[in-house]
């Protein structure tokens, strides 16, 4: 484990129907796991409201995609709901 990055960025094929694929939402979990401490984790593909709420879910902490612009906090959309 001598690579650790700063950032680990989901390519949009994650966030794309993550609401109705369970596989993509346990990969995802994973990853959450591995980037908690000192990762900055984001998910791209974004592009439909629910997928936000089970990117919330899993613990997402930025997201990006054509239904939310450039890459922002979950929380911070959350908020604006």
């Amino acid at each position: 484990m001598e690579y650790e990055p700063d950032t680990v960025k989901l390519d949009r094929y994650f966030g794309k129907q993550l609401s109705s694929m369970p596989n993509k939402q346990k990969l995802i979990s994973l990853f959450v796991q591995y980037c908690q401490d000192q990762t900055q984790l984001v998910l791209e593909g974004i592009e439909e409201s629910e997928n936000v709420s089970v990117a919330l879910a899993l613990g997402v902490p930025v997201a990006q995609g054509f239904l939310l612009g450039q890459p922002e906090s979950l929380q911070a959309i959350q908020k604006r709901r």
